[in-house]
């Protein structure tokens, strides 16, 4: 077993001298902090990124790439959690986002949406997705249970590390360190 991720990394930050003044410090170079580098230099911020090593080090280069919508719960999970209004608004963010994050990778990362099935472990998870699936399609989401699985054609995926460096060509030149 290995600690090494299966995705390529982006190359070594290399050291420079950090500005003697920003707005925004960022401190991280996965996902969410070149993210939101690239963000705040879409509105004129001056911000800087820091970054102790490369870009995409951790956990956003180390994940199974995956864009999915909603939690890591089923839907029916999250609507018993934390309410229906909840959950629905949890599912549209994450959709919104994934919309975003598509537009702003304009076909790089080798992003595609190619959808997902999520197949049951248990005849208790089975009931979950089936009842998830329901609930699902009468919020709006376009979902199907079939064959102890729930089907989202939504859902997609992307080289992790390659969308951070992606993300990173995007950020304001001179602005990760």
């Amino acid at each position: 077993m290995t600690d090494l991720p299966f995705w390529l990394r982006p190359p070594r930050v290399e050291p420079a001298p950090l500005p003697e003044r920003v707005e925004v410090l960022v401190v991280g170079g996965g996902i969410t902090g070149v993210s939101l580098l690239r963000r705040l230099g879409e509105r004129g911020v001056k911000a800087a990124l820091v970054e102790r090593t490369r870009l995409a080090y951790g956990a956003s280069g180390r994940n199974a790439g995956f864009l999915l919508e909603g939690t890591a719960a089923n839907y029916a999970e999250a609507v018993r959690l934390h309410g229906r209004t909840i959950a629905r608004e949890v599912w549209a963010v994450t959709t919104e986002n994934h919309l975003r994050l598509a537009e702003s990778l304009n076909g790089r990362a080798r992003y595609r949406r190619s959808g997902s099935r999520t197949l049951a472990a248990s005849a208790v998870e089975e009931a979950q997705l089936a009842e998830s699936a329901e609930l699902m399609s009468e919020d709006g989401w376009p979902v199907e249970f079939d064959r102890r699985s729930i089907i989202n054609p939504r859902d997609g995926e992307l080289f992790p590390a390659e969308a951070v460096a992606a993300l990173a060509d995007d950020c304001p030149p001179g602005s990760i360190f």
